[in-house]
């Protein structure tokens, strides 16, 4: 901090009141610390990078949809962003609440992600976030990105169409 902040501390016999609960806590540190163990051990780390390279790879593919305007992330952190013409990068329409549609699709499949919207301006732009489990496996990334895939043809193509689907 400051020394105009602990000046008044000091000179106010005031106490700095901070932390947090499980700050320090033994039994949570050893928690952390067999965590950390067990993911060294098991090579998880190096794993999750497999993954996520493989699941930025597959994602990359849609961008040859029209309405995928960017695929753009790090590891399993990956966002999908859509757009009414992929060409001139032009947002759908806030009303139309493409991502929440596209969220809606995915979970009668069987797929969760985060929806985002009003990313381009306020009101308009749509996205997904996709963050599965760092122990998906290459089968699952494969069917995952198909699923996404196929509902962004379902809902943007009907969206662009007039047609209002899942």
């Amino acid at each position: 901090m400051s020394e105009k902040i602990w000046r008044v501390i000091r000179d106010t016999s005031r106490t700095l009141q901070h932390g947090f609960t499980y700050q320090a806590h033994p039994p949570s540190a050893a928690a952390g610390l067999a965590v950390q163990r067990y993911l060294e051990k098991h090579h998880l780390i190096h794993r999750c990078r497999q993954a996520g390279e493989r699941l930025s790879s597959k994602l990359e593919t849609l961008c040859d949809h029209s309405h995928v305007g960017d695929v753009r992330g790090k590891g399993l952190l990956q966002v999908v962003e859509f757009v009414e013409d992929s060409a001139g990068r032009r947002p759908f329409a806030g009303g139309l609440r493409i991502s929440k549609r596209i969220f809606a699709n995915l979970r009668s499949r069987g797929v969760l992600v985060y929806p985002g919207s009003g990313t381009a301006d306020g009101g308009s732009g749509d996205h997904i976030l996709v963050a599965p489990p760092f122990i998906i496996e290459d089968a699952e990334i494969d069917w995952l990105a198909r699923q996404i895939g196929e509902a962004v043809t379902e809902v943007c193509d009907g969206a662009a169409t007039g047609a209002h689907s899942g």
